[in-house]
């Protein structure tokens, strides 16, 4: 397996809990579509058809990745030190969901990156925000890899879509974002984020290929 596929494992950290937002209501503004049913309001992600965050009829739930961006805004990276447990709790889960992505056991590979996620919104307020960045970076780009894996390339944008916005110069982020928007066939939006993490990791070869092959699409 190529370094660009490789479930990402930098320096765990971890997050804080803060109560999710209710969905936003249309009266919340028009939204930024991602395409898909997928829509941005208020840095919220909501089905496009209803608007919800936890939407049965649409068969989504965005509720996790909504509540780590509201954890991030929250954060402002002060005061104690991170809890040491929750941290190698944390960097268990991971450990153990890269061992059983290279087995290529994908759902338990899902399930031990959402755990770890789920463990990292528990952390204080104080947590460094650099720190959760990196964290929950790691994590959610490698649950995207394993949704992909799985094909769920909705999924896997939504996870890819918060990976880009909370650390936008990770050309990883960018080339999983690419890989489920070419999953979709959305080839045009899908190239120009092959670019972009080409441009932020010129030895990135698997990307690379996949640019040139989603160009030929276009």
């Amino acid at each position: 397996m190529s370094s660009d596929s490789r479930p990402s494992t930098p320096t765990s950290t971890a997050s804080q809990q803060v109560q999710p937002a209710a969905a936003p209501s249309s009266s919340a503004g028009k939204g930024i579509p991602l395409g898909d049913n997928l829509l941005l309001v208020n840095d919220l992600l909501v089905c496009a058809t209803h608007r919800q965050q936890h939407c049965e009829p649409c068969d989504v739930d965005f509720r996790d990745q909504n509540l780590m961006t509201k954890n991030l805004e929250a954060n402002q990276g002060r005061l104690p030190p991170p809890h040491p447990q929750m941290g190698q709790a944390v960097h268990q889960l991971k450990t153990d969901g890269n061992t059983a992505y290279r087995a290529k056991e994908y759902e338990v590979a899902l399930k031990k990156y959402s755990d770890a996620l789920r463990i990292s919104q528990q952390r204080p307020v104080w947590d460094p925000a650099g720190l959760i960045v990196e964290e929950l970076s790691v994590l959610l780009n490698n649950r995207a890899a394993c949704l992909l894996e799985l094909d769920q390339p909705r999924a896997a944008l939504a996870d890819a879509e918060i990976v880009t916005r909370i650390k936008h110069t990770w050309a990883k982020g960018h080339f999983r974002k690419g890989r489920a928007l070419y999953g979709l066939h959305r080839y045009r939006e899908a190239a120009h984020a092959f670019e972009l993490g080409v441009a932020l990791d010129n030895e990135a070869a698997e990307m690379k290929s996949y640019l040139k092959k989603t160009l030929q699409l276009v």
